[in-house]
């Protein structure tokens, strides 16, 4: 497990450009916003089987702790789950399915 002291150094760890990984703050609350890219690239199927095998035993997992019982939490991939435990929200999915579909992974929280 990786902690940050702040949300700045979240996003900076995400997305050192800033552009895909974006935290907002206003009087309604605060919102992060995290992707990687508008699509993944399209594999033919060769290369699908192959990257479904390789990344077979690999599992995709990010959580994190808000201060408040979140607003709003969703995954913008069908392989990605999102779970919740009181303040804490669990995205998940196997690696093969989101490595082999042609959706980039991405996330959004607010609180």
């Amino acid at each position: 497990m990786i902690e940050f002291k702040d949300l700045d150094a979240l996003m900076f760890y995400l997305d050192p450009s800033g552009t895909l990984a974006v935290h907002n703050s206003d009087t309604q609350g605060q919102e992060i916003r995290f992707s990687l890219g508008d699509r993944m690239p399209k594999l033919d199927p060769d290369m699908r089987l192959l990257a479904e095998e390789a990344f077979d035993p690999y599992a995709f997992s990010f959580s994190i702790q808000l201060p408040k019982a979140p607003l709003k939490a969703e995954s913008t991939h069908p392989a990605i789950t999102k779970r919740q435990e009181g303040n804490t929200v669990h995205f998940e999915g196997r690696m093969r399915d989101v490595i082999a579909s042609e959706t980039a992974p991405g996330m959004v929280i607010s609180w």
